[in-house]
């Protein structure tokens, strides 16, 4: 009786508490009962928690997978897919109708909430919090380092001002632009990778930016949150190969550590979360390939092949390179079916059940891209990427410059040099032009990185390659003494990887491709670390692997989070001073140039920007201050997008498209601020 009614406590008081967060997060314009001064006087603490609802939303959904079975990473991959999902709907669907808007994004994302917990209540689910207070608590002091590392990450995140270069010209631009016209559909614009590249993580952003008061400081939440996500699943995977908990954590810890994936947590790219759809893939793929038994067509197997399918979508949408991988493990299953004898029939409906799943989140954008480019994929953003040759010696010359990108160490000061001076010679010695286009990004010079360089798109990952290709090796030495399906699931990550090295075409930034198959590698390196603490005839060996595989993985952290602390440091926080970190010289341009558009109250602004350009800064600093901007001249596949009826008054336009008038439709514009990068056109009036 006395167990009843503290559950019956703790679930009003949790509620009581959610209520009181929904309605500090409500927006003015449900909370004031309609008084226009009152919203007025309100309008810079409106809706100030409201990005709130998104996580209680995501919450709730994760409790209503919760089962008798313990399985909580199930629930919270549930949760993830479904949340994406529903995500990926109403945007799709509001921007039909043009209503992508603060007021419809709320009060979708509160009607999932209202209807999360109906559901909840309606099924009986007996969530006591007392219980799962106590399990969490046990569970984050057995794994308290990884407890305090995530909480640093999360401030680390927080603190750093977006400033990439990818942040600045197309990720965080296309979000204000999707704002502005209240719809994800394609727009003109003279920086193309705005509209050709890929789209679900900036949709997210887009929630994000329209449910904090038009701010970013939350954007790079969403790439740490993939990352703390990616740690647990590939702990998840290492402990379905048969792993002990401790070589589990080691696992978790060499991704934790990886030099890429700790730079992408800080940033608005989005590889970390495409990870999240590829290891969501994976970890449901190994359910079918370790199975005895024939494939079931029954409910859970269903499940699973849709939430596979959905991975599939969301990979697409996210980043195209992870359907590769996709791909070949989807090969891979389908011998594993052969060789079973699995039923045809039960493999046929399957299929059918996940296909239209596949379809319905691969076609909107797949239609936008058809209507502006003729392709599925824009040129800029899918066979760009890959090799432009199928010819075996600039294929294999291609796979080592990819490879040797992640061998250079901090260990030898010199092993870039030395490394590049061997890929160059066997390319010689192979006949092969090393920087020929079908193999270079636009014919760039090859060049390896310092084993020191921790960039969030260039970083070195030399420990978790060190540690896999020994764990490869051993793995060979053992091929007869080991579990068969520790055996495929190691095969299948190293030729997946390699794959991956052969035919993405090399570029400074290729470990970003890198990282969802880097990430495959470290529960295979928790398998054969295991092995060799357990197998190996030298006592030397057996001791010291697991410590030296910690130890370099320590040593990483300390020397990333010194990395990008620095950074922090150097911005110190401010916006919008600290967008400009990697271009400071141009900085100071960009403020008088917003600064005197601010002071002519101008209503809308022209852009004729380069693809090289920060766009992001300017949209920010005159978001209060302009009704709108949008591109104008462009003169590429988007320009029809173009707006007939948008006349701006003022043009920012960078000097290599400088002259002394310019001409918009039929009007024209007179140069009133000539600057060094940029210029300003006013319009001349009569015309």
């Amino acid at each position: 009786m006395l167990q009843s009614i503290r559950c019956k406590a703790a679930w009003y008081v949790t509620f009581a508490a959610a209520a009181k967060c929904l309605y500090a997060s409500m927006p003015t314009w449900l909370v004031a009962g309609g008084n226009q001064d009152k919203r007025i006087n309100d309008e810079k603490q409106e809706g100030k928690y409201m990005f709130i609802i998104l996580g209680i939303s995501f919450l709730l959904l994760v409790v209503c997978f919760v089962n008798d079975k313990k399985e909580e990473i199930d629930a919270w991959i549930k949760g993830t897919i479904v949340w994406c999902s529903l995500l990926f709907l109403h945007i799709e669907v509001f921007s039909c109708f043009y209503m992508l808007n603060k007021a419809a994004v709320f009060c979708f994302w509160l009607a999932v909430g209202i209807g999360a917990v109906v559901y909840i209540i309606k099924t009986g689910k007996r969530i006591r919090i007392g219980k799962i207070a106590s399990t969490l608590y046990k569970k984050a002091v057995s794994n308290i380092f990884f407890v305090i590392l995530f909480g640093m990450i999360s401030v680390l995140a927080v603190v750093t001002v977006p400033y990439n270069w990818d942040s600045m010209t197309y990720h965080m631009p296309r979000v204000l632009h999707w704002v502005q016209n209240q719809s994800v559909a394609h727009y003109a614009t003279n920086i193309v990778r705005q509209t050709a590249s890929p789209v679900f993580h900036e949709f997210i952003c887009t929630e994000l930016y329209l449910l904090t008061q038009s701010r970013d400081v939350l954007f790079n939440l969403i790439q740490c949150a993939a990352f703390f996500t990616n740690a647990w699943i590939i702990f998840e995977i290492a402990k379905k190969l048969g792993c002990e908990e401790k070589y589990c954590k080691a696992g978790t810890l060499l991704f934790c550590a990886m030099p890429i994936a700790f730079g992408e947590a800080l940033t608005t790219q989005n590889d970390n979360l495409a990870c999240v759809f590829f290891l969501i893939y994976i970890y449901y793929l190994l359910d079918f390939l370790h199975r005895k038994e024939k494939i079931e067509d029954n409910r859970e197997t269903c499940g699973k092949c849709i939430c596979m399918a959905a991975c599939v979508g969301f990979g697409y949408l996210t980043k195209p390179t992870v359907s590769m991988g996709m791909a070949f493990w989807a090969v891979v299953l389908l011998v594993f079916c052969i060789i079973r004898k699995d039923s045809v029939k039960t493999i046929i409906k399957l299929i059918f059940a996940a296909l239209p799943v596949m379809i319905l989140l691969m076609a909107p954008e797949m239609i936008r891209n058809i209507r502006t480019f003729g392709a599925i994929l824009a040129p800029i953003t899918g066979a760009r990427q890959l090799v432009g040759t199928l010819n075996p010696k600039y294929l294999f010359v291609n796979g080592l410059k990819n490879l040797s990108f992640n061998l250079p160490t901090i260990y030898i000061p010199a092993s870039s040099e030395i490394l590049g001076k061997m890929i160059y010679l066997i390319a010689a010695v192979s006949g092969v032009d090393i920087n020929h286009e079908s193999i270079a990004e636009d014919g760039k010079e090859f060049m390896l990185r310092a084993g020191s360089d921790y960039g969030h798109d260039t970083a070195v990952n030399f420990t978790i390659l060190l540690t896999a290709i020994v764990c490869f090796l051993w793995c060979l030495y053992r091929r007869k003494a080991v579990d068969k399906y520790q055996k495929t699931y190691t095969y299948g990550t190293v030729v997946s990887f390699v794959c991956i090295c052969i035919l993405i075409r090399w570029e400074p930034f290729v470990s970003r491709y890198m990282l969802p198959y880097l990430a495959l590698m470290c529960p295979m390196v928790a398998v054969w670390a295991e092995d060799i603490s357990k197998n190996c005839r030298s006592e030397v060996v057996k001791r010291s692997f697991m410590p030296i595989i910690c130890w370099m993985a320590i040593l990483d952290l300390m020397l990333l989070f010194s990395y990008h602390g620095e950074i922090v440091v150097k911005q110190g926080m401010s916006r919008p001073s600290a967008y400009f970190t990697t271009r400071g010289s141009v900085r100071d341009e960009y403020l008088n140039i917003c600064s005197y558009l601010k002071e002519a109250e101008t209503k809308n602004i022209g852009i004729l920007l380069g693809e090289d350009t920060y766009e992001y800064p300017i949209q920010y600093m005159l978001k209060h201050s302009v009704e709108r901007i949008e591109h104008v001249l462009v003169g590429n596949d988007t320009g029809k997008c173009e707006d007939p009826s948008f006349v701006p008054d003022y043009i920012i336009a960078e000097e290599i498209f400088a002259q002394e008038e310019l001409e918009v439709g039929t009007h024209r514009y007179k140069r009133v601020v000539n600057g060094e990068n940029m210029n300003v056109y006013e319009m001349i009036p009569g015309f």
